[in-house]
């Protein structure tokens, strides 16, 4: 993904990124230790199977944490909320041009277009 893409895309989703390459380097670690240092450590097998099992949920978990917050406030868009390109609360009806949940102005004309624009361009990546 570019550097551009990135910014096109709502923070609450941006915001995902470092921690979801910090799980996985947590998950690469886990794997290293388990294929070259658990075998010759003292600890019992179970211990290595333990370790294994846990990569094998918490990978899929990280995956879809990571992946989800955009297919979803897509959704809510044509479902026609309006969610705050900051941190996804629902702005339609909001009286006031501020997110009442983190603060951030918006003009409602300019976020419709820019989750239209970014609706537009994830469809197009599906052909």
């Amino acid at each position: 993904m570019s550097h551009h893409e990135m910014g096109s895309l709502p923070r609450f989703v941006r915001g995902r990124l470092p921690w979801f390459l910090l799980g996985m380097t947590a998950l690469v670690g886990v794997i290293l230790y388990l294929t070259l240092l658990a075998p010759l450590s003292p600890w019992p097998n179970w211990f290595r199977v333990a370790g294994w099992t846990l990569y094998a949920i918490c990978l899929p978990l990280l995956i879809i944490w990571f992946v989800t917050p955009m297919p979803k406030a897509r959704a809510r868009v044509r479902r026609g909320e309006l969610p705050c390109w900051h941190c996804g609360y629902n702005v339609r009806g909001v009286d006031q041009p501020r997110c009442p949940e983190c603060g951030h102005d918006f003009n409602a004309q300019e976020l419709q277009a820019k989750w239209n624009e970014a609706i537009t361009r994830a469809a197009s990546k599906r052909r």
